[in-house]
């Protein structure tokens, strides 16, 4: 119990010192920078990059190479060709992961980093939805940050998913 109540208590502390470094971010900053006047370096309103970096100039606020991401013709033409690229690169991978079912050569064909996040659960469910022959074995790298709830969700989630699940945790 008594554990469960200093998490609380950090947790608290942490969520305070962001809320005062958002209002002064926020609230006081732009005020006190008006008394400092130019000698804070101009930064860019969208990144925050430095006006002394090499290559960056400043109009409107805005640095060069935002005003180009910002441009939609630009952005237009990257996402046809990062579009294009993806689906090549997920036809490659289909194609191998349709390959390799039931072909290695001991128990698994993949092993799957999994954190037992929604994101690695989502990707591990489709795994097993969309390569129904593919034998899977999970692994977790416990780096010492992994609470035992994340732990035991880890587990519950492959169990569910009908998947071996090993937990790792290196010598610290």
């Amino acid at each position: 119990m008594r554990q469960s109540f200093k998490v609380n208590e950090q947790a608290y502390k942490s969520a305070r010192n962001v809320l005062r470094f958002e209002s002064m971010s926020q609230n006081i900053w732009p005020r006190a920078r008006k008394l400092v006047g130019g000698s804070v370096t101009r930064r860019c309103s969208q990144c925050v990059i430095s006006a002394n970096v090499p290559g960056i100039t400043l109009e409107d606020g805005l640095c060069n190479r935002c005003r180009e991401f910002n441009h939609t013709e630009t952005n237009a033409a990257e996402a046809a060709w990062e579009e294009k690229y993806l689906a090549h690169q997920q036809k490659q991978l289909d194609e191998i992961l349709h390959a390799y079912q039931g072909q290695g050569p001991r128990r698994y064909d993949a092993l799957v980093l999994f954190s037992g996040g929604k994101d690695s659960t989502y990707m591990l469910y489709r795994l097993k939805r969309d390569y129904p022959g593919l034998r899977l074995l999970t692994l977790t790298l416990d780096n010492g940050f992994y609470s035992r709830i994340a732990l035991d969700t880890a587990n519950e989630a492959a169990k569910k998913l009908d998947v071996d699940h090993l937990v790792f945790k290196p010598r610290s």
